[in-house]
């Protein structure tokens, strides 16, 4: 696959995870939210299957929307933050000494201001280039 090919397949996983943010519903505060019984799947094969369901915030979303692709969705989640104007967070952790690492869109999706129209507007814009 070429690097333009491999692009164009990025930006239609961002389209698809707009979808499933719209289909399945966005969440705040972790990458997916729990299921009704508060619980997540015991298995990884349960719980692959679960995330395509999910209420997911913005990177759960680019990884529940498609077959399990690190590249693929590591280059997603690239468009998204240039589209947003992120960088890649990198700080302090609360002993001030260790670093952490904070993905940008994370702490983006969770900003109490924003909503799930922002995200998926978003994902809409940067899977369109």
């Amino acid at each position: 696959m070429s690097t333009e090919e491999f692009e164009a397949a990025a930006r239609e996983r961002l389209a698809a995870a707009a979808e499933h943010l719209s289909t399945h519903g966005w969440h705040q505060g972790d990458i997916y939210a729990p299921g009704e019984d508060d619980q997540y799947p015991a298995t990884m094969k349960q719980y692959d299957e679960w995330t395509k369901t999910a209420r997911s915030c913005a990177l759960g979303a680019i990884q529940a929307c498609g077959e399990r692709s690190y590249h693929l969705e590591s280059t997603a989640a690239n468009l998204l933050r240039e589209h947003l104007g992120l960088g890649f967070g990198r700080g302090l952790g609360e002993d001030g000494n260790s670093m952490i690492f904070q993905d940008p869109i994370a702490v983006w999706n969770d900003d109490p201001s924003r909503t799930a129209e922002d995200v998926i507007l978003a994902m809409k814009g940067a899977a369109n280039g």
